[in-house]
């Protein structure tokens, strides 16, 4: 695959894709050609060339109300029975304050569901934008000559620390 020329020189000898240079640059020391202060280099130019990464996103997955009111009944009941074998007097207590606790959520499910839903959506929004963000993130290149990361499909350019910005909020009408 050919590489694009760099809007400000018009050569692509130095060019060299964003997201190469990134993991490049992550590997651990040992992986990492040339000396110290080249390793150093490409570290640095890594990190000014990095991918936007969304907000606060975790590895957790959401849960549905109505699946964890389950799991916890379940996890009751057990309780409850093994309660009937060795505190048989605390089994009528246990049972009503857990009847209780499911008629509340009952009650209150509606309201319960309608918060979680609208997270989900919101969610879903920021999720949409982040993975456009990361889908313009992986078209851009960097020329090493000029220290510029440039889109050669919309021909915009911008210095690495705006790689970020540019990704997260692209110019009008891209």
């Amino acid at each position: 695959m050919t590489k694009p020329n760099c809007p400000q020189c018009q050569k692509s000898d130095r060019v060299e894709k964003v997201s190469t240079i990134y993991v490049q640059g992550i590997k651990p020391d040992a992986e990492l050609p040339g000396d110290k202060a080249a390793q150093n280099a490409l570290r640095t130019l890594s990190q000014r060339l990095a991918p936007p990464a969304g907000k606060g996103q975790g590895l957790t997955r959401p849960i549905h109300p109505d699946l964890m009111v389950g799991g916890f009944t379940a996890i009751v009941i057990l309780i409850i029975y093994n309660m009937a074998a060795s505190q048989l007097q605390m089994v009528l207590p246990a049972a009503v304050l857990a009847a209780l606790a499911l008629v509340i959520y009952a009650l209150t499910r509606k309201k319960i569901i309608a918060r979680f839903e609208k997270k989900q959506n919101n969610e879903g929004g920021s999720q949409k934008k982040a993975e456009a963000a990361v889908g313009r993130w992986m078209q851009l290149y960097y020329c090493g000559r000029d220290d510029l990361a440039f889109n050669p499909l919309t021909k915009a350019s911008m210095p690495p620390e705006a790689v970020r910005s540019y990704c997260v909020d692209p110019p009008p009408g891209e």
